[in-house]
């Protein structure tokens, strides 16, 4: 609730609305003294101090600026610092007092130098960051790039030996399959040759049979006939 207080109030500061922006600094400050937040004291004391320098209230805008300088400071706070010092300048140059409007004025700008190149060096971490982080990711990127193109590779010289390994099969089964037919084709014309050797065989042996047997019926015959062996 402090700090929406404080957003308001800042909101209300940016439309030069005062009124309402003191009201909701004043709402601020109750609040951080409920809560003991000297921050919160010290940043409402500092805008409101900043309102009475617009409305060239400038004897309340030092005292408020003197307190939250003083918070600020136990605080440690540099940005608040920095915020009352350049009221505390505001305040003593129209009081015609150089040497003290020099002095915050110093304190001022060396606080916000000091505060510059915080933020420089945090910007300057925070590229370099961005730029090793997009580095990496760039060589995450890459070796990404890099291992699915070998992956590919590998894809294609497996399907490569694949195809060549189907393309052997296919050539050795075809062989197979043609040697395999030659040889029952050639089994065919053997049994034909050997069925045609069998028949001729069958008819040389019946052609030299019946000579043969017609001579030997004759002389059985002939021998019965000298044997005087009529009836057989």
């Amino acid at each position: 609730m402090m700090n929406a207080y404080l957003n308001l109030g800042d909101i209300m500061k940016l439309r030069k609305l005062d009124t309402k922006a003191f009201d909701y600094y004043r709402q601020a400050s109750e609040l951080s003294n409920e809560i003991q937040s000297d921050y919160g004291k010290a940043y409402a004391l500092i805008q409101s101090s900043a309102l009475f320098t617009r409305q060239n209230d400038f004897e309340t805008a030092a005292k408020l600026a003197h307190e939250g300088l003083q918070l600020s400071q136990q605080q440690k706070h540099a940005k608040l610092q920095k915020e009352a010092h350049h009221q505390l300048f505001t305040y003593y140059e129209s009081k015609g007092q150089s040497a003290e409007a020099l002095k915050h004025f110093l304190k001022y700008t060396s606080i916000k130098d000091t505060l510059f190149n915080q933020t420089s060096r945090k910007e300057i971490i925070r590229l370099r960051a961005e730029y090793e982080t997009e580095k990496k990711e760039r060589e995450i990127a890459q070796l990404n790039e890099e291992k699915a193109l070998q992956q590919l590779e590998i894809d294609r010289q497996k399907n490569l030996q694949i195809i060549t390994i189907l393309i052997a099969l296919t050539l050795l089964s075809a062989a197979a399959f043609f040697h395999s037919r030659s040889r029952i084709k050639q089994l065919a014309i053997n049994n034909k040759l050997e069925k045609q050797k069998y028949e001729v065989e069958q008819k040389l042996l019946r052609a030299q049979i019946n000579p043969h047997f017609i001579f030997n019926s004759l002389n059985s015959i002939q021998g019965y006939i000298i044997g005087n062996h009529i009836d057989k």
